[in-house]
């Protein structure tokens, strides 16, 4: 084990008539058990690693809870999570009746020069990992974390993000997924306002961003971006 993230395997590397030993670093995946209020919610599969950060980003972003506050403990054992939260006086929100509210503006180069943020450690060294970062408007990474699953990358970061108290409305979220609805809508529980992935949208990604007030930028790069929706909220 080099990292919590990877391990190291010895194989064979075949190029044309050249064959030769080689040891590579594979990226780790585990079974991940959710319990709340002692009742089993989900089994995940994830980079075993950062397992708190993971349950507290999955709770608040897949609605499990309706904000941090909600959660009473979480306790982490190997790699089970046993979740204690309030009972709920009304369901947590569903994708219905939440919208990003904030009005913060973020500045086009910001957002080019924080691409850069999503080169990690992690992807280089297996070449089986996402990232995804929380960046302030002041183009500041706050955090970078990996995990082999993209929405895991970012139940984990944004986990970081509610732990640290962090103000999500004045940050935006990068990631190396592509966007569906499902990973637009982590944002939006969330209450973060823009999402930059340097890869392609799905429709229901753009539809929901579109829908919650949410501003998706695509294939981004140092000197490009594609905005599929809520342009104003980049200053241009």
């Amino acid at each position: 084990m080099i990292k919590s993230y990877a391990k190291t395997y010895k194989a064979l590397a075949v190029k044309n008539s050249s064959i030769k030993e080689a040891e590579v670093s594979v990226a780790c995946e585990k079974a991940v058990e959710l319990f709340v209020n002692n009742k089993h919610l989900v089994s995940i599969l994830a980079t075993p690693n950062l397992l708190e950060e993971l349950s507290l980003g999955f709770l608040v972003c897949e609605g499990v809870v309706n904000s941090p506050e909600d959660i009473i403990s979480i306790d982490v054992e190997d790699s089970r999570i046993m979740a204690m939260i309030k009972e709920q006086s009304k369901p947590a929100s569903s994708h219905q009746d939440i919208r990003i509210a904030c009005d913060t503006i973020f500045e086009r180069q910001v957002i080019l020069d924080s691409v850069k943020y999503l080169e990690s450690e992690a992807y280089y060294s297996t070449r089986g990992t996402h990232a995804a970062c929380i960046v302030n408007k002041q183009g500041e990474c706050k955090k970078r974390l990996a995990d082999v699953g993209r929405h895991n990358a970012i139940d984990k970061v944004v986990g970081y993000a509610l732990h640290e108290h962090l103000d999500l409305c004045n940050h935006f979220l990068i990631s190396t997924g592509r966007q569906s609805a499902s990973m637009v809508l982590k944002a939006v529980r969330a209450g973060i306002p823009l999402i930059v992935t340097n890869t392609a949208p799905l429709d229901s990604g753009i539809d929901a961003a579109d829908q919650y007030n949410i501003c998706l930028v695509c294939f981004a790069e140092p000197d490009y971006m594609l905005i599929t929706t809520h342009p104003e909220r980049i200053k241009i």
